[in-house]
């Protein structure tokens, strides 16, 4: 049962209507289950998936969401990029992902921000694969500590 899943909400036109805007991407056709299914095979015990096309949460576990403070709702409607500390630039994101994309798998530390206020140093181990012609990333947390503002 996949009581955790998120499924992002995306612009992109539902299978059989038509837009004038933007056609439906691949992601937004294929079940989180499934693209879930794939992440497991590589990385079994992973808290979220993330699609690199659009930034969108594919999918987040409850301890993901516990952890950051979080809902399932918030989740739906936010981009990865979204929790990230605000020195971490898209820009930033992006360099780093094709780094991850050329590894296809490693570690990565990341400042990220809980949901009450407050910053999160998180260490993740990754996965990067591809699946129904979308690229996504499968991350696990490994630890995290909250980081203490300096009083100036």
């Amino acid at each position: 049962m996949m009581q955790d899943s998120v499924t992002s909400t995306s612009p992109s036109a539902s299978p059989g209507t038509s837009s004038t805007t933007a056609p439906a991407s691949p992601a937004t056709l294929v079940s989180p289950e499934l693209v879930l299914a794939e992440a497991r095979k590589f990385l079994p015990d992973c808290n979220y998936i993330c699609n690199l096309f659009d930034l969108s949460f594919v999918w987040v576990d409850s301890k993901a969401l516990e952890l950051t403070g979080y809902t399932k709702e918030d989740a739906k409607n936010l981009k990865n990029i979204d929790i990230f500390d605000e020195s971490y630039t898209e820009e930033t994101y992006r360099r780093d992902t094709i780094e991850h994309i050329a590894q296809t798998t490693g570690e990565a530390d990341y400042l990220v921000k809980h949901k009450s206020g407050g910053n999160m140093k998180i260490r993740v181990q990754y996965y990067v694969f591809e699946y129904s012609q979308v690229w996504y990333i499968a991350g696990r947390v490994l630890n995290f500590e909250f980081v203490k503002e300096s009083k100036e």
